[in-house]
């Protein structure tokens, strides 16, 4: 196995105003739900300038490790000055408005996303850029209210992780796998390795900006437009944590399940009702012992525990397969699922096991 990861090129400064053609302004937030993925635009931007001093929020959260998931009562229960009340309430406002659109929004305070401690040839955590995936069709919505802003990369400016040469070759053999073949092919999209990008040579990565609602697309069979790459800001120890806002799109809770990711997780994978079944088609004393009526409440039984589990930034959104991605996770940054065994051979998940577990 090769000792030394490949050098990727360094990235430049982030700029703040981006002039790309697949980011599309929108001033409000009806124009944000209404407008369609199209033309090769992949992110809406609602850009504002929100009033009110979301510094004193932050302060009056108090102090907190990992990512805190923030709940409405907290932020009203908050003893806060005419400016900070007024940054609370803009912000409450943003959550009744997607909630009306039936989203399901997060505000994570986030004061440390956990780094990819071993992460092998490829790093897959919130702080690598990354793109968000679904099994269907699907968005990420996000917003900084306070602290750095996620940062995005243009597609033309980047490229996957898993098509650069020498990286391809160390993950083979990081993963045991013998050849380049179907198999290996699997194995790097179920470790989520197949959603990370490298920014090229001279790239400009920009800034999400606070204070802006973004609506960014995802990875999902039959999509118009290529997703929207990005990742969580880098952050040091001691630095005020950040006030985000996070959510994804959910036409049905049975079929669109974020799995855990990390602390600040890329958005991993969905597992979708679907997927469910076809995993138990394999396995016929399964079905047989259990019968499709119970292993439908069985399968909605994961879906509310796993909801409760899960922390939401997909910060992403940044944070779980950044397939659902680097996210800044609806705290959908979750937690990365275990590394596969290095040197083992059996990457390829078998359907039983994938049904069961």
């Amino acid at each position: 196995m090769h000792s030394s990861k490949a050098i990727l090129p360094a990235v430049a400064s982030v700029i703040d105003s981006p002039d790309y053609f697949r980011i599309k302004t929108v001033h409000s937030f009806e124009e944000l739900v209404a407008t369609p993925f199209a033309h090769g635009v992949s992110a809406f931007c609602w850009s504002r300038t929100l009033p009110g001093d979301f510094d004193e929020v932050v302060e009056k959260l108090g102090a907190g490790e990992g990512v805190m998931t923030i709940e409405d009562h907290q932020l009203l229960q908050l003893a806060l000055s005419p400016a900070g009340r007024m940054a609370a309430n803009g912000l409450r406002e943003d959550l009744r408005r997607l909630r009306e659109e039936e989203r399901d929004p997060v505000v994570n305070c986030i004061h440390e996303y956990r780094r990819d401690e071993e992460p092998g040839p490829v790093r897959t955590d919130l702080f690598s850029f990354h793109v968000d995936s679904a099994p269907v069709e699907a968005d990420t919505w996000l917003c900084t209210y306070f602290g750095p802003a996620s940062e995005g990369l243009r597609n033309e400016d980047a490229r996957r992780k898993v098509d650069i040469p020498e990286i391809r070759e160390q993950l083979r053999e990081y993963l045991g796998a013998e050849a380049d073949d179907d198999a290996f092919r699997a194995a790097l999209h179920e470790h989520y390795y197949d959603l990370h990008y490298a920014a090229v040579e001279g790239a400009r990565p920009y800034s999400f900006g606070v204070g802006q609602l973004w609506r960014i697309a995802v990875e999902w069979p039959g999509s118009p437009v290529p997703p929207c790459i990005h990742r969580a800001p880098a952050t040091a120890p001691g630095e005020p944590p950040r006030l985000l806002l996070i959510c994804r799109s959910d036409p049905d809770p049975e079929t669109f399940v974020p799995a855990g990711a990390g602390d600040h997780a890329v958005l991993i994978k969905i597992a979708s009702s679907v997927a469910f079944y076809d995993a138990l088609a394999a396995n016929d004393s399964a079905v047989e012992a259990m019968g499709k009526d119970e292993l439908k409440v069985i399968a909605a039984e994961l879906v509310t525990q796993v909801r409760k589990s899960v922390t939401i930034d997909w910060t992403v959104k940044e944070g779980a397969r950044a397939k659902t991605s680097h996210g800044e996770a609806n705290s959908w940054e979750a937690r990365l699922p275990a590394r596969p065994a290095r040197r083992s051979r059996q990457y390829r998940p078998r359907p039983s096991r994938v049904a069961l577990r």
